[in-house]
């Protein structure tokens, strides 16, 4: 699943999972795009080196998407002098 620059993905490594896992990413992505969502995304430059995904941040029911990191892109970055930012977006409900 994509959204906002947040990438995750979730596996399913027997046949009979494949749906479950299918219906937990179609579930998270109507919960993201109805309910106030937060993505943090990590960037060198253009190149995204860490997000997460937060659903209802500051309400009660709040949920997490997997932060995903990429390590090498960070370190190739940290090696090579340039700064990580970090852009927090903020999106309403629909």
């Amino acid at each position: 699943m994509d959204f906002a620059g947040h990438s995750s993905t979730d596996y399913a490594y027997d046949d009979e999972d494949r749906p479950e896992a299918l219906q937990g990413r179609i579930e998270l992505a109507v919960l993201a795009t109805r309910s106030p969502t937060r993505v943090v995304l990590d960037r060198d430059g253009e190149v995204v080196v860490r997000s997460v995904m937060v659903i209802d941040p500051d309400g009660p029911h709040r949920e997490q998407d997997a932060i995903m990191t990429w390590p090498l892109r960070r370190l190739d970055a940290r090696l090579c002098g340039r700064q990580v930012t970090r852009e927090v977006l903020e999106f309403t409900a629909i």
